[in-house]
């Protein structure tokens, strides 16, 4: 303990919260164990790809999909580009 204990504030901040773009497209849950959900109000999912942190695209799935199994997938964040009729997005998971 030191000098700054008595000022010291702790805090609980939620870390389990879907990742949503500009697009309003979100996954969830996040971390993830199994199935990775895809909402896009509004939008038609055109393609889904996962890549990992080194750039590898691991998955790859077209049409309008709203779940992915990730389940075979390793512990580890990854990153989601969804393609849909308003553009782009990438987002990020955990899968553990």
């Amino acid at each position: 303990i030191g000098p700054w204990y008595p000022h010291l504030v702790l805090k609980n901040y939620v870390l389990n919260v879907a990742e949503k773009d500009k697009f309003n497209i979100a996954v969830y849950p996040n971390p993830v164990t199994d199935m990775l959900f895809i909402t896009s109000e509004g939008n038609t999912i055109e393609s889904i790809k996962i890549y990992s942190l080194d750039g590898t695209q691991i998955i790859e799935a077209k049409s309008n999909v709203i779940s992915i199994d990730v389940s075979n997938l390793s512990e580890g964040l990854y990153f989601i580009e969804i393609s849909s009729s308003e553009g782009k997005s990438v987002l990020k998971f955990v899968k553990k």
